[in-house]
């Protein structure tokens, strides 16, 4: 920070406290800005503050002279607009309980929920006073009114649910406590809204990785291949890259490791360091770090608080990718792009969780569900039994090939199976069966007649001779001599109504 323009002013606060600048706390800046802005708003004709005190106070900050202001969470206000005064003192209590439990942007979204809902409580059901007269019906009410949020576009479904499910949380506190005995069942249920979107975590494709690669190799700033190569070989999280310190890389046993300190949810965790990451690293540390205190990223010497450290490696991300051409480039992509590459070489489940510091297996299983080669060469393994095996008679519906299209049509099209053609929408399935043989849809030619042999001989050996009658009928009328048929297809409709027969 430029402190040029703000001299003045630091020799003011020097001379106002009376003490040396390495003395003065926050108590005293405090005193001193509400003096200095008083009197200075009284000189202007706009009445503007001063803008030099805050960047003053940053600079004290950066110093660490004074402390940090410490955000208090009020939400006595906002809950003063509901007029029932039990229902006030229910909510006051659940958040007093929830400030010794979680961080300040979750205790906001709990208390805009609670608000929201009992706010619209209000308003369209004045008479109710007491917590146990929310019943089912009102729940269910407040269920269609966060839907018809959604249809006019107001709330995501996403946020919907989110907002449905705090208010369902907060009378399970209400039933855990016992704060009113007439409250014995919740009235909210996790199935009154739909569930959250069971999205494919986001990954990064091979091209865009290889194109992230490249650019890392020739154009990248240190810092850009640098937080690129942590973030592709140890899947860390966009804040923990952020708060890493140079004593955070360790060496154990002969090998080099990250220690990940109090990550999400609270939860330390070693990750191993491949060489290529403990290259980079090194040389960051040898040529682009500030070295004016332990953290590994600084801004002119100052760490990336809680407040910048994800959006500062956001950005560095977001700006890559518009250069590449990559649209939705985050931090979050590199992670799972990470998890990925493990789970297709192999590596347990279980090991994966602790890498990733999940707190659950469900959670690292999600990743399972992108690109997994165990899950590809099952696939392949499968599909290739069904071509080779007894089954292989049957059309193959996962071979390219068997999909080529005969003639075109404005919504049905000739298709070529193993066995014949088919004429119906290429996106409708249809079961490979014999049934096919009769089929108004279906044509076969001559060339099928070694396949027809071979499913009537099967028939045969199960002793489906019902079966095995429709496949001879097929084959005695492709063997009889007659008329040539129009485009090399025979129709099937009439030996169709003669095997019924």
């Amino acid at each position: 920070m430029d402190i040029g323009d703000a001299t003045n002013i630091m020799l003011r606060l020097v001379f106002w406290c009376g003490k040396p600048l390495e003395e003065v706390t926050r108590d005293d800046f405090e005193q001193f800005r509400e003096a200095y802005q008083g009197w200075y708003c009284q000189k202007r004709v706009d009445g503007y503050p001063d803008p030099r005190v805050h960047r003053l106070e940053q600079f004290l900050l950066h110093l660490e002279i004074i402390a940090p202001v410490q955000t208090e969470f009020q939400y006595e206000a906002q809950f003063a607009e509901l007029t029932h005064p039990s229902i006030r003192q229910a909510l006051c209590l659940y958040m007093d309980w929830a400030k010794a439990k979680y961080r300040f942007s979750t205790l906001f979204s709990k208390r805009r929920a609670l608000q929201l809902f009992f706010l619209w409580l209000q308003e369209h059901y004045p008479s109710v006073e007491y917590l146990h007269e929310v019943t089912r019906t009102l729940a269910i009410a407040y269920a269609q009114y966060l839907a018809q949020q959604g249809v006019a576009q107001t709330f995501q479904q996403q946020y919907r649910s989110e907002l449905y499910h705090m208010v369902r949380l907060f009378f399970d506190f209400l039933i855990d406590e016992q704060f009113d005995e007439r409250v014995q069942r919740n009235p909210f249920s996790s199935k009154d809204v739909p569930g959250k979107p069971d999205m494919i975590p986001r990954y990064i494709s091979d091209s865009e990785t290889r194109a992230i690669l490249a650019y890392c190799e020739h154009q990248a700033t240190l810092l850009e291949k640098t937080v690129v190569t942590i973030l592709l070989h140890t899947g860390i999280r966009a804040a923990e890259l952020a708060s890493l310190k140079a004593s955070d890389v360790v060496q154990i046993g002969g090998v080099w490791k990250v220690h990940i300190h109090q990550g999400k949810g609270l939860k330390d965790r070693l990750i191993p360091l491949t060489s290529r990451c403990r290259e980079v690293i090194q040389a960051w540390q040898n040529e682009g770090w500030e070295r004016r205190n332990d953290f590994l990223f600084t801004n002119h010497g100052r760490p990336w608080t809680d407040a910048t450290r994800s959006t500062a490696v956001c950005t560095i991300i977001r700006e890559m990718g518009l250069k590449l051409g990559i649209i939705g480039l985050t931090p979050h992509r590199f992670r799972h792009t990470f998890a990925v590459a493990l789970l297709n070489s192999g590596i347990r489940e279980s090991a994966l969780q602790k890498l990733m510091g999940h707190a659950t297996l469900g959670m690292t299983l999600e990743y399972a569900r992108i690109l997994n080669q165990t899950v590809e060469r099952s696939f392949s393994e499968a599909v290739e039994q069904m071509m080779e095996g007894t089954h292989s008679w049957v059309p193959n519906f996962f071979v390219q090939e068997e999909y080529t299209l005969f003639a075109e049509g404005d919504s049905v099209s000739w298709i070529r199976l193993p066995l014949g053609f088919c004429r119906r929408n290429p996106k409708l399935h249809c079961e490979s069966d014999v049934k096919c043989l009769l089929c108004d849809r279906f044509a076969i030619g001559k060339e099928d007649l070694p396949r027809l042999q071979q499913m009537y001989e099967r028939f045969l050996s199960l002793g489906l001779t019902l079966k095995a009658g429709v496949v001879a009928a097929q084959i005695h009328r492709l063997e009889a001599p007659g008329e040539e048929q129009p485009a090399g297809f025979i129709p099937t409709h009439a030996i169709t109504r003669a095997a019924r027969r």
